[in-house]
């Protein structure tokens, strides 16, 4: 390739985002999050399946909820690590997706059982966490699709800017 033909470097750091692999500090930070989510998930299915009593039916409800937010980073993190190239913008949409669905499952499933239980305060304390975590969650998923779109304006500008 002569100088008329390659990319200017802004293209190739903006490619590198969009198209590009992750970073290695991040593999290594997926991987801890893909680590603890096994972890958490092993322990509440073994505590859940060895428990020698019968449990009530909203332990039941918490630690199939427990489960499913688990098996969720579990399923996202194992994509995102699996993927040779993973775009960065493509990482954080999937990880905000998963926290804003576990940041719903923990509202609605907690304030159920807080109300089954009739106990006004927990479910006072329940919504207040779970609608900050969720408020937070969804903040994270608009900044990841901002930073998308961001990008790909800047991949479309430099690609028309090179022509």
């Amino acid at each position: 390739m002569n100088a008329l033909t390659s990319p200017p470097p802004a293209i190739d750091q903006v490619m590198m985002l969009v198209r590009g692999e992750l970073s290695s500090r991040r593999r290594w930070f997926y991987r801890g999050i893909l680590l603890a989510a096994s972890v958490m998930a092993a322990v509440i299915l073994s505590l859940w399946t060895t428990e020698p009593r019968e449990l009530p039916l909203r332990l039941h409800v918490a630690f199939g909820a427990m489960t499913a937010v688990g098996i969720s980073w579990i399923g996202v993190m194992t994509w995102i690590l699996w993927r040779k190239r993973c775009p960065t913008a493509l990482d954080r949409i999937a990880t905000a997706w998963v926290a804003t669905g576990a940041c719903g499952v923990f509202l609605s499933v907690g304030a159920g059982i807080a109300i089954a239980r009739e106990r006004t305060g927990g479910v006072f304390w329940i919504a207040v966490v779970g609608v900050f975590l969720l408020i937070f969650a969804v903040g994270m998923l608009r900044n990841a699709y901002t930073l998308r779109r961001r990008l790909l304006a800047k991949l479309a500008e430099l690609e028309g800017g090179s022509k």
